[in-house]
């Protein structure tokens, strides 16, 4: 048993969060982190307020 779930117990309280991660999970996670499109996506409102839509339209190719 893990230190934490034996603390809970001796509290009284059940542990109620599983903290395991399947394949797939760690899967989808890895591939929205290292996605070019999400980075792409998440910076171009960033480029779009500091350098204007000509900047955004000629980095964006």
């Amino acid at each position: 048993m893990q230190q934490d779930v034996a603390d809970l117990h001796r509290l009284g309280y059940a542990q109620e969060l599983f903290r395991s991660m399947g394949g797939f999970s760690n899967f989808a996670i890895s591939f929205s982190i290292i996605s070019i499109l999400t980075g792409a996506v998440i910076l171009y409102d960033y480029g779009l307020a500091w350098a204007g839509t000509a900047a955004v339209l000629i980095g964006w190719p």
